[in-house]
């Protein structure tokens, strides 16, 4: 599935037609200039632009697992006019989870797929080495962060969700995903003892593993 005789070519195909108005690497752009020239964003969602960040996507998944180190996916939200949301569904990933070299390392969903949590959800329960991490859903849906918790929760085992903010900016977002995340998960457990599908004594156990526990255990914060 991932061939470097495929990723060599496609990266020499690249390198042949870079624009040579796309400037190397060299200080941080000044408030006032674009991070990506037009060029460059050109390069970046190319075919074969996407072949070989394909390949070193896999690398990357394989020192991960050389060092047995959770790694990290961005999915869902982005901004920015390289980011391509349609790119960006969590189920794309399946394939590159099925994948039996691969299927070792501990993946971790970044942003919980939001808009996508439903799905996964689903890639967190299907697969024993998919976890996923709330952060930017939080606080990112606003009012809707109660709802879109509750469908993460109709897939995604409770063991393997962790909450995050995705603070970024300034504090007051930590703030605000630390206060409204917790309501949310409050809600969305409140509701499920109302129903009678969780005892409390349950749910306090799901929140303490959702908002610490989990995380311990995965990036082993205790050893």
């Amino acid at each position: 599935m991932f061939d470097e005789s495929v990723a060599k070519r496609a990266y020499e195909a690249l390198r042949a037609s870079t624009d040579p108005r796309i400037k190397p690497l060299g200080p941080p752009p000044g408030p006032d200039e674009p991070i990506f020239t037009e060029s460059a964003v050109r390069h970046l969602v190319s075919h074969d632009g996407k072949i070989v960040r394909d390949f070193f996507f896999t690398v990357a998944m394989r020192k991960a697992l050389e060092h047995d180190i959770p790694f990290l996916i961005h999915t869902g939200l982005g901004g920015g006019p390289y980011y391509d949301m349609n790119r960006a569904h969590p189920l794309l990933l399946h394939d590159v989870l099925a994948d039996d070299d691969l299927r070792p390392v501990k993946v971790v969903i970044v942003h919980g797929g939001y808009p996508w949590p439903e799905e996964s959800g689903y890639l967190a329960n299907h697969f024993d080495n998919v976890y996923v991490d709330i952060g930017e859903m939080f606080p990112m849906a606003g009012p809707g962060m109660t709802r879109r918790f509750s469908t993460l929760l109709e897939m995604a085992p409770t063991n393997k969700i962790m909450y995050g903010s995705d603070g970024f900016g300034i504090p007051e977002i930590f703030w605000f995903a630390a206060v409204q995340g917790k309501r949310a998960i409050g809600s969305a457990l409140d509701e499920l003892i109302s129903d009678e599908w969780l005892t409390e004594r349950e749910a306090w156990r799901i929140a303490e593993s959702i908002f610490s526990a989990n995380a311990r255990r995965l990036y082993r914060l205790d050893n």
